[in-house]
């Protein structure tokens, strides 16, 4: 399969469901951009396998079908992995990133697997950290302030991410609180989706509280070093979402926050680029 073929494939799926990360690879090096499409493209793929089946057994072979594939890219016949596998050496695209991602979408599928603090962090390290990881590699080598930077954003976004998707994820009883947080707050994990309005409310303050300590971090990092542009637009775009999440936080068990449509989104990420945080 030739490189046009594989990158509009990569692309297609992109076009699916568009999102924040989509716009920030525009703002890496124009080397790097197909290593960040195929990146994507791959994440796309594995964050849907928890919603494949309801089986256990069939999302566990999909996901180690890509554990596979993952590990011998170079060999692989999928366009994604051959996009991936041609630019793994100039992007810093090492195997053991890719497979943190497959590592999230397993523990999304299993209930028990965010059992506490540590977990949830790890969690969120694999859903969204690493991606703004390999952003920062591709971008910036092997910086470690930059790599450092990447991670507390990546982590930041995933938490955003959670609260946002609360309203989809909570009918379904899709945990990705800890268990030890729901009983801190007296709630089984089964009856999320039936949560009274006091205890909802209580316990999504706490997520949003855990938030904000991860916001945070995040500045503090970046008090004394300038992330590179695309890390900037995924921090911009984070501080504008988190300023869409209703005051009264128990909403959104009926309805996501609204976004802002695509040229809108594109026109403050050129903006958020462009302009130094600090």
């Amino acid at each position: 399969m030739d490189l046009d073929t594989q990158r509009h494939h990569c692309e297609s799926l992109l076009a699916q469901q568009p999102d924040d990360w989509a716009l920030a690879r525009l703002f890496l090096p124009r080397e790097q951009r197909d290593a960040a499409t195929a990146l994507l493209a791959l994440r796309h793929e594995i964050r849907r396998l928890p919603f494949a089946s309801e089986e256990p057994g069939i999302v566990n072979v999909k996901l180690n079908w890509w554990r596979e594939e993952i590990d011998n890219a170079a060999r692989s016949h999928h366009p994604i992995l051959q996009l991936l596998s041609a630019n793994a050496d100039t992007a810093n695209l090492e195997s053991e990133y890719l497979q943190e991602m497959v590592d999230a979408a397993e523990m999304e599928f299993d209930a028990g697997a965010i059992s506490n603090e540590a977990d949830r962090q790890l969690y969120l390290y694999r859903s969204s950290g690493v991606v703004a990881e390999l952003f920062a590699r591709m971008a910036s080598g092997l910086d470690r302030q930059q790599l450092a930077i990447a991670r507390s954003i990546g982590i930041a976004r995933g938490q955003l991410d959670i609260l946002q998707t609360l309203a989809h994820d909570l009918p379904r009883n899709v945990v990705k609180i800890p268990v030890s947080t729901l009983e801190e707050n007296e709630i089984a994990p089964a009856m999320l989706g039936q949560l009274a309005g006091e205890k909802r409310a209580a316990l999504l303050r706490s997520e949003r509280d855990r938030l904000d300590q991860l916001r945070v971090d995040a500045r503090t990092r970046m008090a004394d070093v300038e992330p590179v542009p695309a890390l900037r637009v995924i921090w911009r775009r984070l501080e504008q979402d988190y300023r869409l999440l209703p005051r009264q936080l128990e909403e959104l068990v009926v309805t996501a926050p609204a976004q802002p449509g695509m040229l809108r989104r594109l026109w403050t990420a050129w903006r958020a680029a462009r302009r130094p945080i600090n």
